[in-house]
């Protein structure tokens, strides 16, 4: 993301029950369900996921595609510490609308092992932003074009500045950055921040753009229920 963050263009360039984070407005750190999105050796890709699932990563459909499935992972960092743990994936879905453009610039990754690291982050498909609203955006981006700083998962303020029902714009102080793809834009509803929509492109400096939920309510909706129906998909690889 840049500024505050850290974040840049993006798409350029158990039976235990089921929780969400308990992350509200008041605290909006990064101990969040953010990941890293990598090949088979750990490398990151150039781009960030939000764990919405015990077994669903929420990235860009730009992304990863033309990548089998089996040959991305991605890579948890504890919220308390320790080594990053790397989960295998098993499959991937995208949005059947995604044309691409910023729109529909979705796909939702299937995990072979539910992290037991982060809690997913919830993501209500019903929100509805407005220009001038605060969001926080989270990634692993770098904070400049130039800079080699990726990898580290950095977190700041910006400001709705386009709203459409298709896609959120901001303007910052912070923006995404190379490394940010799929970022989500955190937004607070009734005091706990959700996921609203996910980073899709941007110029690190002026802007950051990407697909909101909302606009493609029945693709998650049901892929959501579909992946955790597929649960026990079998272990993760190595």
């Amino acid at each position: 993301l840049s500024a505050a963050l850290g974040m840049a263009a993006c798409g350029e360039p158990s039976a235990a029950p089921v929780r969400s984070s308990a992350l509200t407005a008041a605290d909006s750190s990064p101990r969040v369900a953010v990941v890293v999105i990598a090949d088979e050796t750990g490398r990151m890709l150039g781009g960030t996921g939000t764990l919405v699932g015990p077994h669903a990563v929420l990235t860009t459909a730009t992304l990863i595609a033309g990548i089998p499935p089996t040959a991305l992972r991605v890579v948890v960092t504890p919220m308390f510490g320790g080594p990053d743990v790397r989960y295998g994936v098993v499959d991937a879905y995208f949005d059947p609308e995604f044309a691409g453009a910023d729109a529909h610039d979705l796909a939702l990754l299937r995990l072979g092992t539910a992290p037991t690291e982060a809690l997913p982050l919830p993501t209500p498909t019903g929100v509805v932003g407005a220009r001038g609203e605060s969001v926080i955006l989270v990634g692993f981006g770098r904070t400049t074009v130039g800079a080699s700083d990726d990898g580290v998962r950095r977190e700041g303020a910006s400001t709705l500045s386009i709203v459409t029902a298709e896609t959120w714009q901001v303007s910052g102080p912070a923006l995404a950055c190379i490394g940010d793809s799929g970022a989500p834009m955190l937004i607070d509803e009734a005091g706990v921040l959700v996921v609203g929509a996910i980073v899709s492109r941007g110029d690190c400096s002026t802007y950051s753009v990407g697909p909101t939920l909302s606009a493609s309510a029945a693709f998650i909706d049901e892929t959501l229920a579909e992946i955790e129906a597929a649960s026990d998909a079998g272990p993760r690889p190595d």
